[in-house]
């Protein structure tokens, strides 16, 4: 908890960026009405507004909507779940050989 409140810096050409399939993809999921009882768990814990000021949740510049869930913890409290299975299948994939990187990384390793 201690270090979520700490980002990293922002890099403008090292940050990943996700590549679609398509720019103008329209992809939605199902959508749930969530509980009152959730609802006030989320307002009194502003949960929400804490972690979009701290930038952990930004605001969607997708014509994209995911299926967002609470699940309650053992501990009572309840847990974000987001099902990524329809982004996963909008990505472009892009295929690097794991081995191929290790490879470069021993040969570079006393280059200067």
């Amino acid at each position: 908890k201690k270090n979520s409140n700490i980002l990293p810096p922002y890099y403008k050409d090292i940050n990943y960026n996700i590549k679609l399939i398509a720019k103008n993809i329209l992809i939605l999921s199902l959508l749930y009405s969530i509980s009152f009882k959730n609802t006030r768990y989320i307002e009194k814990r502003y949960i929400l507004d804490k972690n979009i000021n701290r930038q952990l949740i930004l605001y969607n510049k997708n014509t994209m909507a995911l299926l967002t869930l609470f699940i309650l913890k053992k501990n009572s409290k309840l847990r974000l779940c987001i099902n990524y299975r329809y982004l996963n299948k909008a990505i472009v994939k892009n295929h690097y050989l794991i081995l191929l990187i290790l490879k470069l990384i021993d040969k570079l390793r006393g280059a200067k």
